[in-house]
């Protein structure tokens, strides 16, 4: 019987769980063994809001990607007690879930990925506080953003990459919502009344101040944010009724001592679009239509309500939108004084470069609830 004189090698490397161990037979050759044990998927990046209302409803991502190749699942705990992990997706993919606080108080979002084969990333986490808290010293009201853009532009995933870093910071007082003028002739009627002819181009509460600067964007924001403006104070409910149905309901109190008349629009956004920009990366907050848009006239001290049902399989102008998802929608409404201001874009050529602006005295959003 022959001697088998065996040789093992073995490597340990500093990535933890990471190790190649190779068996060889000297003599004849009939035994040879190959392990190598698996590479953990790499640290995961993890996005979306740090601040919010308790009860609603907010959605991040995470991303990663494994040197194998291998496909991953995350586990998102939510710092709550609350903990979920997604099914399997392949390396680089994104995953995107959704979570609602319940209670007050700051929170730490903590995300790993494991690949199919077992192996656990380092935890990636995010801060997260409820409620919304924005700086209070000396703003007057929530600003209504409008931005101006189109899927072949190419300067304007640079300006939507800013106005969703500025939102999701919880840091600045304003909702978006994002006018994708080729997709939709709702938004490109928008865009003429504000006779926007270059893009991207951010319009604040109804043209008051106009940008094209995604460097200024936070500045204008907050300068805006404590302009005088009438005393209205304004909620929104928007409840899923099933087949793309919601029943939206907006309540705007007038706080003043003088009757108010103004310019309510409700608009109805989808978070994450199904249209994309010039990167192939999808819009946020673009408007499908429009739950209310009309004049609204408001006793001093009293309150106006309304409710309607918003059908998206209906026709909205060209589009429909029967493919909806409550957790995908906002609902985002701005009310604005009748009087006109005869404002100007940030050019002269071509013209007509000046437009009638009715600045917005209140903004207020909801997502929807299932």
């Amino acid at each position: 019987m022959k001697k088998i004189a065996a040789i093992f090698v073995i490597t340990a490397l500093l990535v933890p769980s990471v190790m190649t161990i190779n068996a060889m037979t000297a003599n004849d050759g009939k035994n040879v063994v190959s392990t190598m044990l698996n590479n953990p998927p790499a640290k995961p990046t993890i996005s979306g809001p740090t601040s919010g209302e308790t009860g609603k409803s907010y959605t991040y991502t995470a991303v990663t990607t494994d040197p194998d190749g291998d496909k991953v699942f995350y586990c998102f705990n939510w710092g709550d007690g609350d903990e979920i992990c997604t099914d399997l997706y392949n390396s680089g993919q994104e995953a995107t879930v959704s979570h609602t606080w319940n209670s007050d108080g700051d929170y730490t979002i903590t995300v790993k990925a494991t690949d199919e084969n077992g192996a656990e990333s380092e935890p990636a986490t995010l801060k997260v506080t409820m409620p919304l808290t924005h700086p209070k010293s000396m703003n007057t009201h929530t600003v209504l953003a409008e931005m101006g853009s189109t899927t072949w532009c190419p300067n304007c995933p640079a300006a939507d990459e800013r106005i969703e870093e500025l939102y999701s910071s919880g840091n600045y007082p304003f909702y978006y919502v994002t006018l994708v003028y080729d997709a939709n002739k709702v938004a490109q009627t928008r865009g003429g009344w504000l006779s926007d002819s270059y893009i991207p181009m951010l319009y604040l509460d109804g043209g008051y101040k106009v940008s094209d600067n995604p460097s200024m964007y936070g500045q204008e924001i907050m300068s805006t944010s404590q302009r005088e403006v009438n005393p209205l104070s304004m909620n929104i409910s928007a409840e899923w009724k099933g087949d793309a149905k919601i029943d939206i309901t907006i309540s705007i109190t007038n706080e003043g001592s003088k009757s108010y008349f103004g310019h309510l629009r409700v608009y109805v956004t989808e978070i994450v679009s199904r249209w994309d920009n010039q990167k192939g990366e999808p819009f946020h907050y673009a408007l499908l239509d429009y739950a209310f848009n009309k004049y609204v006239s408001i006793p001093a001290g009293e309150t106006y309500e309304e409710t309607t049902t918003w059908d998206g399989a209906t026709d909205h102008n060209g589009n429909t939108y029967g493919d909806i998802t409550p957790d995908n929608i906002m609902v985002i409404g701005g009310i604005s004084h009748w009087m006109p201001h005869l404002e100007k874009n940030p050019w002269t050529q071509p013209k007509p470069y000046r437009f009638i602006a009715q600045y917005t005295d209140q903004t207020a959003a909801a997502i929807v609830e299932s």
